[in-house]
């Protein structure tokens, strides 16, 4: 389909400006809600394209085209409910660049045809509605547009929390996690588009990618883990880019940029290593970007990196490879990031020591406190120290810095406890010469207040 709408060049340079997006990439790896939304919306909205341009016009689609529109509409919306939103921005720029006044009337006729179809679908892939539609609906807008998520995001130096989002959060994350050579793309292609008025899929991109961001600018929804939720977009900025960079007219300057733009975006982000998802540029100083503190078990420093806890396997070596000074291990939220694994070392090997259920009391599980070497929620935790008496204690926590708590709980036990904590070793990657952590191993001493 994109190589009907452009060249095959254009579209060549797009998947290697789309698939080697760092963050989109990383989250390939295991984000099962946001790639998929912005797989899903960029193929039906490169179809919605396609058949306009063979069929010469919105207006001219047929039965079959609505009916396979509707489908694609309705696995986008599955996926998220507030799809919509983003279908019917398609829809206004459709309206105001493709559609005349006299086929006013046609386009209404197709867009409730093509309406009626994508609720068809949505409601045949939505099995867990069809008892009852209206709950089902009501919890879908719960999700969408009434989450209730009280933590913060430290970006850039601030703490902001996820239900007062800023309006620039999102611009503010744009500049920093996009590719700086991106931005020159971008560039050559708003100066050398000389036909911004034309019915097309590149301006479009454009035109969605700047609507997107006015709307977080007017409604500030809840966002936080950086442009996690925004993902959908990076599609959209490689579509551009692969469009600005065929502005370069002359070959020799543009086999240059192209070798010098594959070369920038492997060696920039291949030191994040697996951790592409925690991309940051070079606008944004690494030496600090992530800082060891003792007043905060998640760390200092001016972004959180890894907020998904995917350092939780690579952690299990770290303990392995401490396994003479370990003695006990609390490990923090979220938990399941690194217990999965913990059988897998020599000092953790047994199941029973990690697998006991967290709403069960934990003298029920075990055969005591002595072999209960490892807990990982409050309550144990609490159990643990207090009857054991045990008041020295190493950590897994994450690099991922909150204004108000941390992923340890330590802030639960301020009034009855004083916990100390010191550095002993971290999962890091060297990145632009500096030390990045993602988390870290902590040994903590308590004391009574």
């Amino acid at each position: 389909m994109l190589d009907s709408l452009f060249s095959k060049k254009s579209t060549n340079l797009f998947l290697i400006f789309t698939l080697f997006f760092p963050r989109f990439l990383g989250h390939t790896t295991f984000n099962s809600l946001d790639i998929p939304f912005a797989t899903f919306m960029f193929l039906a909205f490169v179809f919605f394209f396609f058949e306009v341009n063979r069929k010469k016009g919105f207006t001219n689609f047929s039965n079959i085209s609505l009916t396979i529109q509707g489908l694609l509409f309705s696995l986008l919306i599955c996926v998220r409910g507030n799809a919509f939103v983003f279908i019917f921005i398609l829809f206004i720029y459709t309206l105001f660049f493709e559609v005349r006044y006299q086929n006013l009337n046609n386009f209404i006729n197709k867009s409730i045809k093509l309406f009626i179809s994508t609720v068809i679908f949505s409601y045949v892939f939505s099995p867990k509605g069809w008892r009852d539609p209206i709950s089902y609906l009501e919890g879908v807008y719960s999700v969408q547009f009434n989450v209730n998520w009280i933590g913060s995001t430290l970006t850039n130096g601030d703490f902001i929390f996820g239900q007062n989002t800023t309006s620039n959060y999102l611009i503010i994350w744009l500049f920093f996690t996009i590719p700086i050579i991106y931005f020159l793309y971008f560039y050559l292609f708003i100066r050398h588009n000389d036909k911004k008025l034309v019915f097309s899929l590149e301006n479009f991109s454009l035109f969605f990618i700047f609507i997107v961001l006015v709307l977080h600018i007017i409604f500030t929804p809840i966002s936080y883990n950086g442009i996690r939720h925004y993902l959908f977009l990076v599609p959209f900025f490689g579509l551009i880019c692969s469009f600005g960079f065929d502005r370069i007219q002359n070959y020799k300057v543009k086999t240059f940029m192209f070798l010098l733009t594959l070369s920038y975006i492997i060696l920039t982000q291949f030191q994040f290593d697996q951790y592409k998802y925690s991309y940051f540029n070079e606008f944004v100083s690494t030496e600090e970007l992530s800082i060891y503190c003792t007043q905060n078990i998640n760390g200092c420093g001016l972004w959180g990196t890894d907020y998904y806890a995917i350092s939780g396997k690579e952690f299990s070596f770290i303990v392995d490879k401490h396994e003479d000074d370990i003695n006990n291990l609390f490990v923090c939220y979220p938990t399941e990031s690194l217990t999965p694994y913990l059988t897998n070392t020599d000092k953790f090997s047994y199941p029973f020591l990690w697998t006991i259920k967290s709403d069960a009391p934990t003298q029920n599980e075990t055969d005591g406190f002595e072999q209960f070497k490892i807990v990982y929620s409050e309550g144990h935790f609490r159990e643990f120290i207090l009857n054991q008496d045990i008041n020295v204690f190493y950590t897994y926590s994450i690099h991922n810095p909150q204004k108000k708590q941390n992923t340890c709980n330590f802030h639960l036990f301020q009034n009855e406890k004083k916990i100390i904590c010191e550095y002993v070793d971290s999962v890091a990657r060297n990145i632009r010469n500096r030390k990045v952590h993602f988390s870290y191993l902590s040994k903590c001493l308590m004391k009574n207040i």
